[in-house]
């Protein structure tokens, strides 16, 4: 049986995401074309893809910003990966 109640809070999560996304993007004055990190700064400094650390390094490198998957689990919990968990 499908619940619509979680389907309409899981929606309302990924509007309200991709507007604060919006907004920061905005607010930061991107530059057409500007360099976005994937799965944060790591490759340079051999640091782990999608963590703290990268994500970290791409904020020290003053980069734009940062592309990066969070999936949610069936406990509800937030989890960054790139694959599907």
């Amino acid at each position: 049986m499908i619940n619509f109640e979680m389907m309409k809070i899981s929606n309302a999560i990924r509007v309200f995401l991709l507007l604060q996304m919006a907004i920061i993007f905005h607010s930061c004055g991107v530059e057409k074309n500007a360099i976005v990190a994937h799965r944060g700064a790591w490759k340079k400094n051999n640091l782990p893809e999608n963590s703290i650390a990268s994500l970290r390094h791409a904020i020290d490198l003053k980069l734009p910003g940062s592309e990066f998957d969070v999936w949610r689990r069936a406990d509800d919990s937030l989890v960054i990966n790139h694959d599907a968990l």
